[in-house]
């Protein structure tokens, strides 16, 4: 059975480090560091795609296409950045 523990990701726009709660089996996702996902959190997806790609230009990353289908799932989730972020941090805590 997996088990949730706090672990150090990249995130994949700003590649800066940070913790997050996640499982024994690592699905390959994007992982966004708080300061990001507040800057991307209110843009469109064309804007969102053209800002990837410069955060990611030259580097052999995740696909665009990736980051941009996760921010999609969170905003369907979530109503906004902060809910999202808290949810995260509660989760964070449960472990504590």
């Amino acid at each position: 059975m997996p088990a949730l523990a706090l672990r150090e990701n990249e995130c994949a726009l700003c590649q800066g480090r940070f913790t997050l709660l996640s499982g024994d089996l690592m699905v390959p996702e994007p992982h966004l560091c708080d300061e990001c996902l507040r800057e991307v959190w209110g843009l469109d997806s064309e804007t969102l795609v053209r800002r990837t790609t410069g955060h990611l230009a030259g580097q052999d990353r995740m696909p665009v296409e990736n980051i941009v289908q996760h921010l999609q799932g969170l905003k369907s989730k979530w109503k906004s950045v902060e809910e999202a972020i808290r949810a995260r941090e509660r989760e964070h805590g449960a472990l504590e």
